[in-house]
């Protein structure tokens, strides 16, 4: 009983302990974190950063549209069956169902306030898959029509994310899962509930949970930004966020279509989380462990001895 009662003394006061260092950290990074705060308040004010929506807003909603539905339809495009035609349209507009749902706020969706998207994207499928007219083949295929596509869909893509991560942390306030999770799923949940369909029918194609990739890293740092940016240091306004999110996708897709260098920097900030969640790595410097190799069966070890045997010594 005695060594019970020792033994969560000991507890207790490690735990104590950890709270005293978490404590003194967290008054050492109170003044970083006011003069980082600072910085990007002067840098976004200086940078007009926050007139880059406005100056998106000029362009017409059904333009942002059909770019995307088309740079959509161009990656989905199969065989042009009744498949292609679901896959396409979750990845066009899952992201959007699946915040939607999640936050309870179906009327904010495009899908559930008129039948234009359905429409956009039935007549951009179409274009792709069963066009008859070579000449609209031709001009589809040009590069600056693909960048123009491309750049629609990044469009859409950061403001959905942003206004879905606002909307969270506005109805949760001082949660932050919500706003992360519908973030999130504003960004990928197209790419996710495609691979979830593609996987029951029996696809085996590349999963974006198995295999994580930009769509899944670039939604969660994307939505971490904007929510720690504007709802957590206040730094910046939510439209300051959001221009600061299409800046981001624009310069992510120029670079990828113009010059072939990816400016991702979703890349090197998920590389330093990584780094910093793995501490016993960093503290014990032992490199990881590698499996055992799995014993050979004795099938595969008398054929090798056969195959030994039967090959000439070349002494």
């Amino acid at each position: 009983m005695w060594s019970e009662s020792l033994m969560c003394l000991e507890k207790n006061s490690r735990h104590t302990h950890n709270y005293q260092i978490f404590i003194m950290i967290a008054q050492q990074l109170a003044p970083v974190l006011a003069f980082v705060t600072q910085l990007l308040s002067t840098a976004a004010a200086v940078s007009r950063i926050g007139a880059v929506p406005a100056l998106i807003a000029k362009v017409p909603v059904n333009v942002l549209l059909y770019g995307h539905c088309l740079s959509v339809a161009g990656m989905s495009k199969t065989n042009g069956g009744l498949s292609s035609y679901v896959l396409g349209f979750c990845l066009a507009f899952g992201g959007n169902i699946l915040s939607s749902f999640f936050l309870g706020s179906q009327s904010s969706s495009i899908l559930f306030v008129s039948n234009t998207a359905v429409v956009i994207w039935t007549v951009c499928w179409w274009i792709i898959n069963h066009n008859p007219v070579a000449l609209v083949d031709d001009v589809a295929e040009q590069p600056a029509v693909g960048i123009a596509a491309r750049a629609c869909l990044h469009t859409l893509r950061a403001l959905t994310i942003s206004a879905m991560t606002n909307a969270a942390a506005a109805n949760y306030k001082g949660i932050v899962a919500p706003a992360i999770i519908a973030g999130t799923l504003a960004g990928c949940g197209g790419k996710l509930l495609a691979d979830a369909l593609e996987s029951v029918s029996g696809g085996r194609g590349k999963f974006e949970l198995n295999n994580p990739g930009f769509l899944l890293r670039s939604s969660v740092v994307n939505s971490s930004l904007v929510y720690v940016l504007v709802h957590y240091l206040k730094a910046l306004s939510s439209v300051e966020a959001t221009g600061l999110l299409l800046v981001i996708s624009l310069a992510y897709t120029l670079s990828d279509d113009l010059t072939g260098n990816v400016v991702d920097a979703s890349a090197h900030i998920t590389n330093v989380f990584c780094t910093v969640i793995a501490p016993k790595k960093l503290l014990s410097g032992r490199p990881a462990r590698k499996a055992a190799a799995a014993p050979a069966s004795p099938a595969r070890a008398r054929s090798t001895s056969r195959k030994r045997a039967k090959t000439p010594s070349r002494r």
